[in-house]
């Protein structure tokens, strides 16, 4: 199954952009949309420090930036503006100012002339939407490891990221079709069961997953299948795998029974 690159993530996180239809059937971009997102929230809350010239370096190579585009560390504007002083002759306390000179010629005050978009003025607002995106990209690639596959450091970072504790590959019963994989993870809402399955053939009725004790004989069910292959199950709070460890893929039958059909395609036990 297609999934969405870490570019594409980082600017959903941002705002950027959307894929509303992806996200909805999958849940392994969905969790890692989350972390990053989770990140964007706390950049946004700020403030931040700015990184070191190593790092807007990178930054900079990474995004194919000018080097004259972004500001160093040292002439960077802060993220968080302190207030201005008032001004003298402004209502401001900055002491009294100073006695017209009588010698001075008289100057009258200056028409008003309409104001007008200069070049400079466009480019100084459009490096300023640039900086501030990428400093926010700064912040999300701090999750990522840039170059390398954009592989996610959250687990680290998000305490709350769900940990795989058991895992099995799903392997295909005889005269059946069909391979993929089970993972037992926690995580703060609980443990669940998540499974990613290729090569089954279009059934006539549906697949459910299944947890089953080592004898087949006791069997909870944990849902349907959808055509995609992948889903997440929430496992029920007195449910434990040391006593269903056995994950069973069957094809029902549209006949509106709940029990198992005794038709298995794949089958693994988990292993921690």
């Amino acid at each position: 199954m297609h999934h969405l690159n870490d570019d594409t993530l980082a600017l959903i996180a941002l705002g950027e952009e959307s894929d509303s239809a992806h996200l909805a059937t999958c849940p392994d971009c969905r969790e890692r949309l989350e972390g990053l997102a989770q990140v964007v929230s706390a950049v946004r809350q700020g403030p931040l420090e700015h990184p070191s010239p190593d790092v807007w370096e990178g930054i900079r190579a990474e995004l194919g930036l000018s080097p004259d585009l972004l500001p160093g560390p040292a002439q960077a504007a802060p993220l968080v503006q302190a207030k201005p002083k008032a001004s003298p002759g402004l209502g401001g306390s900055a002491g009294p100012s100073a006695p017209p000179d009588p010698a001075a010629p008289a100057v009258a005050p200056a028409r008003p002339r309409p104001l007008r978009p200069s070049r400079e003025a466009g480019s100084g607002a459009a490096r300023s939407r640039v900086g501030r995106r990428v400093q926010l990209l700064a912040a999300v690639a701090a999750g990522l490891v840039i170059g390398i596959g954009g592989t996610f450091l959250f687990q680290g970072l998000a305490p709350n990221r769900d940990t795989v504790v058991a895992q099995t590959v799903l392997s295909a019963l005889p005269g059946k079709q069909g391979d993929g994989v089970a993972e037992l993870r926690t995580g703060s809402d609980g443990e669940r069961l998540q499974v990613r399955l290729s090569g089954l053939p279009a059934p006539d009725g549906f697949y459910e997953v299944w947890l089953l004790d080592q004898a087949a004989k006791r069997m909870i069910s944990l849902g349907t299948l959808g055509p995609s292959g992948e889903a997440s199950y929430p496992l029920p709070a007195n449910v434990r795998t040391t006593d269903y460890p056995v994950v069973d893929v069957s094809r029902e039958p549209l006949d509106g029974d709940p029990g198992h059909s005794s038709d298995s395609f794949l089958r693994g036990t988990l292993h921690g």
